[in-house]
């Protein structure tokens, strides 16, 4: 699993979460309607063998959705509309 962290945005909530979308690595390059989209959260937990004592993980928020599904639930999640589905990008 590819985790793509140029896409990782801020959400507007109190703790600022951070959110990204991700994909399969065997779908990598392939077209978007192939599906394969995973949205993956920034958890941050208390881990005594870190120094400063805080590590922080990705873990999926959910796995497997097509393309819109995953901007849907993204943009749900971010509290705004930070990212557009094809048929938004093309005005339709």
């Amino acid at each position: 699993m590819t985790i793509y962290t140029k896409t990782a945005t801020r959400a507007k909530d109190k703790n600022e979460t951070v959110y990204a979308f991700g994909r399969d690595d065997s779908l990598d390059g392939k077209c978007v309607n192939v599906g394969g989209y995973q949205v993956w959260k920034l958890c941050v937990n208390y881990d005594g063998q870190v120094r400063g004592g805080l590590s922080e993980t990705w873990r999926y928020v959910e796995k497997d959705m097509a393309y819109a599904e995953a901007v849907k639930l993204m943009n749900r999640r971010l509290k705004y509309k930070a990212f557009l589905t094809q048929k938004e990008k093309a005005g339709v």
